[in-house]
């Protein structure tokens, strides 16, 4: 049994949480900025260690805990702390990810950021340029036109499908209409980008019965991540905050064996756009600037 002691004056907030689709959790966020995701059975108990909290009167405790999301956004006034330009495009983006309900404490609601830039062939990236930046007005799904329209043939293909079905009176179960196959975020993403780091190495072999995935289909190339996000039709995966600040996922620094390439080299380190130069943090740091450009605000 594992205990954890947090101290009541260093609460900060306190959010109702869902674990496996049932809210049965609760995140507790400290001064520290730390948070600490805890799960209870049964569901009753999640009401019973809230009330229990807040009986204690923690003193620097907001009571967001009751709120929807929508009038959280609203309490919290951030939205026009980021209007009048005094928080970051990043620190907003996590705010709306914490209150959407995602968190870096649970793989299936792990925070989405997106992508940002869309040239990963130019030796130099010139930020003021807005050709260098992905639409923002559009989902990564529909940023190719040619694969749009191939995914709305699909799609419309099995609305006649439903429509024949029920015209004969066919019982037979079928799926209903959908445009994509996959999603813009899951466990299988956060590990796809992050494998070369514990815990997420083992996450990984946990998931594929020990085994790493066939090379070329694992996280090696930025360029070609971006590609198959573009052309894929069953590849619209977003990005994760650490593509914004954190370099050593970039880096196979555990010296992990991921297998080999089509060429027979070793698949290691990840391959970078060139106006990185081969460097993981210019790359971090041209994407938190392209992030915070005006562009994007």
């Amino acid at each position: 049994m594992i205990f954890r002691s947090i101290s009541l004056d260093s609460i900060t907030k306190l959010y109702r949480r869902n674990y496996m689709l049932r809210s049965t959790a609760i995140e507790i966020f400290t001064k520290n900025n730390r948070s600490y995701f805890f799960v209870f059975e049964p569901l009753p108990e999640v009401s019973k260690v809230v009330q229990a909290i807040f009986k204690l009167r923690p003193p620097f405790l907001e009571d967001f805990f009751s709120l929807p999301a929508a009038k959280l956004l609203k309490k919290m006034n951030i939205t026009e702390l980021w209007r009048r330009r005094q928080i970051s495009n990043f620190d907003y983006l996590m705010e709306l990810n914490t209150i959407a309900g995602r968190t870096y404490n649970d793989l299936s609601q792990y925070p989405v950021f997106p992508w940002i830039i869309a040239d990963y062939t130019s030796s130099q990236l010139d930020l003021s340029d807005p050709k260098v930046y992905r639409d923002l007005t559009k989902p990564i799904g529909a940023l190719n036109e040619a694969r749009l329209e191939k995914i709305m043939e699909r799609y419309f293909e099995l609305v006649e499908q439903q429509e024949k079905a029920a015209e004969l009176g066919d019982v037979v179960d079928l799926p209903p209409p959908f445009m994509y196959g996959t999603h813009y975020s899951s466990p299988a993403v956060v590990i796809f980008y992050l494998v070369r780091l514990e815990p997420y190495t083992t996450n990984l072999l946990n998931l594929q019965s020990g085994k790493f995935d066939h090379p070329m289909r694992m996280f090696w190339s930025i360029p070609e991540t971006w590609q198959g996000c573009l052309t894929n039709p069953m590849d619209v995966k977003e990005l994760i905050p650490e593509f914004f600040y954190n370099p050593a996922f970039l880096s196979n620094v555990n010296d992990i064996n991921l297998g080999t390439a089509k060429t027979g080299a070793p698949i290691g380190d990840i391959v970078l756009p060139p106006w990185s130069q081969g460097s993981p943090e210019t790359f971090v740091q041209m994407n938190r600037r392209a992030l915070e450009s005006e562009y994007v605000s």
